[in-house]
């Protein structure tokens, strides 16, 4: 089945409303995304979508359901049992949050950034302090004075709780509850504020239980390494990071978007607020899709670019085990895949095709328990060498992802298996 007809079919309704119709203009797109997160209840995002140009809603679009098809189809490489229907799940201090909930807002959110990328009407403030680099104000001096004040996450890229409170937010947090006598908090939520939360991938049985599960204990690279990393995007290619300032942005207005809510509710850290239940243990979650979205556009050095890594401190970059496999870090992986695979932001780029257009001269099945194959058709006027270059950027991630390929130039398709 093409693309078109698999993401028209899926079923996303994890707030009871599909999020796209693939015939609308792309105001009314927007504007349903908007919709889609403000009925999840997270309003303090929502203005950020105004940031993105078509092409990148259109590609963030089609990496949600592009995700969402392939958990769907590949479970049982996911859990690593043949046979087996599993689903994924994301846990904090046994708090589940479905796979869907997460995945959707990684997705619609990890190229807010590109706007700020080379767009010279931003400011970003530095502070070298120790030598560190950490952004820790934006503004727009045209069309917006000041976006929020200071960043909350103070470029910690940790998801363990405690270690990335900076005390200008903790101070906010504490206040927003003890700001009268009735609201004090309880010991029980001190503690819950003061304690590490680890990030848990589970696998749940269709029958209950779980098959398997992967633990994560820290961020994906070090708070140094991203800090560095940013700065030699900055030197060296005049832009500011994109994945870094949406990791910082994301963070920073779910944390806002909670605190803001908690303050009307005495004496709970976790409570309902429009039918959407809200918990202390999100703050994690929001920490590590943050670091999901920092982390995806991070490249690894080949052989010739070693040497400048070595120059800004990037020797984790340089020294990083590869390939980078599935069990490391699921989500993380399925993110740099998917992202990297997706149809839209190469054909859109190289073609005057449209949306809908693209996702029909795309057909996907998937042959075996971990094995996904693409197969691109002439349909609507494609060049062989335009289809030809995909593949082949397609074999290329093997070279630093956990992947096997096998490419037919003369069927225009490819298999990927997840290894």
């Amino acid at each position: 089945m093409n693309l078109y007809d698999e993401y028209k079919e899926l079923n996303r309704k994890y707030y009871d409303e599909e999020i796209i119709d693939f015939q609308a203009d792309f105001e009314e797109t927007k504007n349903r995304v908007k919709e889609y997160f403000k009925r999840g209840s997270k309003e303090n995002i929502i203005d950020d979508f105004d940031y993105l140009d078509e092409l990148r809603l259109e590609h963030s679009m089609s990496l949600a359901y592009l995700g969402v098809l392939i958990n769907e189809n590949l479970k049982c490489c996911f859990g690593n049992s043949k046979g087996k229907s599993l689903d994924m799940c994301i846990s904090v201090n046994n708090v589940h949050f479905e796979f869907n909930y997460v995945w959707n807002i990684i997705c619609f959110y990890h190229d807010i950034g590109y706007n700020f990328e080379s767009n010279k009407n931003y400011i970003f403030k530095i502070n070298n302090k120790n030598q560190k680099y950490d952004v820790s104000e934006y503004s727009n001096n045209k069309t917006r004075a000041v976006k929020s004040s200071k960043i909350c996450y103070d470029a910690k890229f940790s998801f363990l709780y405690n270690r990335y409170f900076s005390n200008s937010f903790h101070q906010m947090f504490i206040t927003s509850k003890n700001n009268t006598k009735k609201n004090q908090l309880s010991p029980e939520d001190y503690d819950r504020i003061n304690n590490d939360f680890d990030i848990k991938i589970e696998y749940i049985k269709n029958s209950g239980g779980y098959e398997k599960e992967q633990i994560l204990k820290k961020s994906n690279f070090y708070k140094s390494t991203i800090e560095k990393y940013y700065v030699y995007r900055k030197n060296e290619m005049g832009v500011f990071d994109h994945g870094i300032l949406g990791g910082y942005m994301l963070f920073d207005n779910l944390v806002k978007n909670y605190v803001n809510k908690m303050a009307s509710e005495p004496n709970k850290t976790e409570f309902i607020v429009d039918d959407r239940r809200c918990s202390i243990e999100q703050i994690s979650l929001f920490a590590y899709m943050a670091d999901c979205i920092a982390s995806h556009n991070i490249f690894f050095p080949n052989q010739s670019y070693e040497g400048i890594y070595s120059e800004y401190g990037l020797n984790e970059l340089i020294k990083y085990h590869k390939p980078v496999k599935f069990d490391s870090n699921p989500l993380l992986f399925l993110l740099y895949l998917v992202d990297s695979i997706d149809p839209i932001k190469y054909f859109e780029q190289k073609t005057n095709l449209k949306y809908d257009e693209i996702l029909k001269s795309i057909k996907i099945n998937f042959p075996s328990f971990n094995t996904i194959k693409l197969s691109i058709s002439n349909l609507f006027g494609i060049r062989n060498e335009i289809i030809e270059e995909y593949i082949k950027r397609i074999e290329g991630l093997s070279d630093w992802l956990g992947i096997v390929t096998n490419a037919d130039y003369a069927e225009k398709s490819i298999e990927i298996t997840i290894l």
